[in-house]
């Protein structure tokens, strides 16, 4: 769980005021938010295998998705497919 981390996605989601900070100033709105930079980079663009990842919860993950139109099967189908081609000289 990152509490942080959802309450961004909640903002991102529900706030276009500040999503428009948010892709203006991204430090600034990572500041007023509380998270990393990079977190914020991960909600803004959309990286939901990143988001899963650093313990966002999986609802808000699926609303992000919903609000950005992506499609989050295929978005995850298409991390694995590249996390096993990286993982298969090993």
């Amino acid at each position: 769980m990152n509490l942080p981390l959802d309450q961004v996605i909640r903002r991102v989601v529900r706030d276009p005021e500040f999503r428009s900070i948010a892709e203006e100033s991204g430090q600034l709105a990572a500041d007023l938010a509380g998270v990393r930079l990079a977190d914020l980079a991960a909600v803004l663009e959309g990286d939901l295998v990143t988001l899963q990842q650093r313990g966002a919860h999986p609802l808000l993950i699926m609303q992000l998705a919903g609000a950005l139109r992506i499609d989050p099967m295929r978005r995850f189908a298409a991390e694995q497919t590249a996390h096993d081609l990286t993982t298969e000289g090993r």
